[in-house]
């Protein structure tokens, strides 16, 4: 980890987006240990979720055991859905990090549709057991389809998959887009591109998969 006088914060998203990679708990540790004590370890866990479901690290107790100040954010937009109405929250290293954070942010940004919806989330515990396994299923199989087609899916921990193709990446999600499959493609240097994949449910997994198969051999 190289920081120099200038640096201030160092931002580490685990899942990973876009190529949804999950840091273990000793790569969390050598950064808990190395980033500076002044320097903000600002840590975006907007797929937590996701990454727990994968066998990934409970991360609270790691970030706890950094000597210099760190933040964490999370988010319901992603594993309870609630993209539409914009509600999160942070866990802060002190008391201290945590007013900083509060002056920064507008008066009201969380409105009480908002924080009722987060409430009733957090309450369904069972339904976010069933979409997360849902969702570890369909991202496999899509993994499978994808191996198949001659493409180089990335191993991934968060509700979305990576995929490095064998063509340009760029062209086959225009060829995509006719079908009215959206997909973000994205620069992979030494490639020709990939795409990021967000998993749904079993019919979009087979919609995306043979409307690749057909990109594929078009482009």
């Amino acid at each position: 980890m190289e920081t120099n006088t200038k640096t201030r914060i160092v931002f580490v998203p685990t899942p990973h987006n876009p190529t949804g990679a999950l840091l273990s708990a000793d790569e969390i540790m050598i950064l808990v240990r190395e980033v500076p004590s002044n320097v903000l370890l600002l840590w975006d866990e907007a797929y937590y979720e996701f990454g727990r479901h994968a066998g990934g690290p409970e991360t609270l107790p790691l970030f706890k055991l950094r000597k210099g100040p760190w933040f964490c954010t999370r988010t319901f937009s992603k594993a309870y859905g609630l993209a539409g109405i914009r509600v999160g929250y942070g866990i802060a290293s002190s008391s201290d990090i945590a007013g900083a954070i509060r002056r920064c942010r507008p008066n009201y940004s969380v409105n009480a549709v908002a924080l009722a919806g987060a409430v009733a989330a957090l309450n369904a515990s069972e339904h976010s057991e069933n979409l997360l396994a849902h969702i570890a299923r369909e991202r496999d199989r899509l993994v499978s389809f994808l191996e198949q087609l001659g493409c180089q899916p990335l191993k991934s921990c968060a509700n979305f998959v990576a995929v490095k193709t064998p063509v340009a990446a760029d062209h086959l999600a225009a060829a995509l887009e006719r079908s009215n499959i959206h997909l973000m493609s994205f620069h992979w240097e030494g490639t020709n591109g990939a795409l990021r994949i967000t998993i749904g449910d079993a019919g979009a997994t087979d919609a995306v998969s043979v409307a690749l198969k057909l990109a594929l051999q078009s482009c």
